[in-house]
């Protein structure tokens, strides 16, 4: 709202962190499902007598859902294309005729939860969104089941995930945020086998610093040449006199 008082517009930077957050999330699902966390720490704790143990599961013939079915989620479910993976979603902004171009069902949240081997949630927080994970959604999902978070902690009940991490409900988590962060040193998810987790970094790489600064520069160049340029937020500010005052300063 400031923004647009002032005359400025607000852009953002999806072209460039779709992509990498996406292989983010594929990164975070092949490791829950690999048990790599506690694959790493028999290895380093010298217990190769009990390697066998914590068998791993592969992606190949396995459910795999998202909550969200955006760009972020739409890039997703294309990485995923080389496994044989049934693939749904629950997104109630995304028409079934959209999903079906991508090879997704979408389903009702509780449906997804029932049958889903993985959960990747990958949907913007609002107050909807707020704890659309909780204590009861939890024990929909296979005993099996793990659940993927890298979009906003919030989404997700902390506790009711605890409880279900602690006592079997579900059989593992990847975290990159949490309903407080920085998350405290007590926080129970730390203590967790099962659970790994990122201090909401895990898209972090140079992929995505460069394609976020690419995509910012190129907002910058069109206004510079007088454009409007892509992802602005504040879309009303584009029909301001203001806005179109300092816009035609720059027109070549």
């Amino acid at each position: 709202a400031a923004c647009t008082e002032a005359g400025v517009c607000l852009t953002i930077t999806p072209d460039g962190s779709k992509k990498p957050v996406a292989t983010a999330a594929l990164t975070y699902l092949l490791s829950v499902m690999h048990n790599l966390v506690i694959k790493n720490n028999r290895a380093r704790d010298n217990r190769w007598d009990n390697r066998l143990e914590n068998l791993g599961r592969g992606l190949n013939g396995k459910t795999i859902a998202t909550i969200g079915l955006g760009n972020i989620g739409t890039e997703f479910f294309r990485l995923l294309e080389p496994f044989e993976c049934k693939r749904i979603a629950y997104d109630p902004w995304v028409k079934k005729e959209r999903a079906k171009e991508i090879g997704v069902e979408l389903l009702e949240l509780e449906e997804l939860l029932n049958i889903a081997d993985a959960v990747v949630v990958l949907a913007v927080l609002t107050p909807d969104t707020h704890h659309l994970i909780n204590r009861e959604n939890l024990k929909l999902m296979k005993s099996n089941a793990i659940i993927i978070n890298i979009s906003r902690g919030p989404i997700i009940e902390e506790l009711a995930l605890i409880e279900s991490l602690k006592n079997n409900i579900i059989a593992g988590a990847g975290l990159d945020v949490f309903e407080i962060e920085p998350t405290t040193n007590n926080n129970e998810l730390l203590k967790l086998e099962n659970v790994i987790i990122t201090p909401h970094n895990i898209a972090w790489t140079d992929e995505l610093a460069f394609g976020m600064g690419r995509s910012a520069f190129n907002s910058i160049k069109a206004i510079s040449q007088g454009e409007v340029p892509n992802y602005v937020v504040n879309k009303e500010v584009l029909d301001t006199d203001q806005f179109k005052k300092k816009l035609a300063k720059f027109k070549r």
